[in-house]
């Protein structure tokens, strides 16, 4: 069974994390969901991410169809899953697992005190897709973690399924 793993960015580090965890996976590839929709600045807009998803959608599917990869990793800057809700239903097959993972950096966030993201290191909870799947999302604090403890801390809930 196949994987695709969404990885929920908001800062530079973050960022890294996809393209170190692709990495620490094995039979895995990496994709932006930028994908082939580079600018500077990058300008979302209904075309924009209607170029994205077609993009993503098509090389997903090939992807998935080929089944040389064991993991899929998309970065995206999107909030929220409805990207993901969106993407899934354009995708063929059905021997895939999805998980979403939104990376909170608590440093950033004003009162932090009183701020409570997590009891552990990471928070899971399950969205149920239109196709009759499970979305597990996680969140992880990302507090002072490099990209490279991102991505191991990624790669262990994965590969561990903890």
């Amino acid at each position: 069974m196949q994987t695709i793993i969404f990885i929920n960015y908001h800062d530079y580090n973050e960022q890294l994390a996809a393209n170190q965890l692709y990495r620490l996976l094995p039979y895995s590839v990496y994709m932006d969901a930028n994908w082939l929709c580079y600018t500077e600045p990058m300008k979302y807009s209904d075309m924009t991410v209607n170029i994205i998803m077609d993009n993503l959608t098509n090389a997903v599917n090939n992807f998935l169809i080929a089944k040389n990869y064991e993991y899929i990793v998309i970065n995206f800057p999107f909030a929220g899953t409805k990207f993901i809700h969106q993407l899934n239903s354009h995708l063929h097959g059905s021997d895939y697992t999805l998980l979403s993972f939104t990376l909170n950096n608590t440093s950033a966030l004003e009162g932090i005190e009183q701020f409570e993201l997590l009891k552990s290191e990471y928070e899971v909870h399950y969205e149920p897709m239109s196709d009759n799947r499970l979305l597990r999302c996680s969140q992880i604090d990302t507090t002072n973690m490099t990209a490279f403890r991102i991505a191991k801390t990624i790669h262990d809930i994965v590969v561990e399924g903890k």
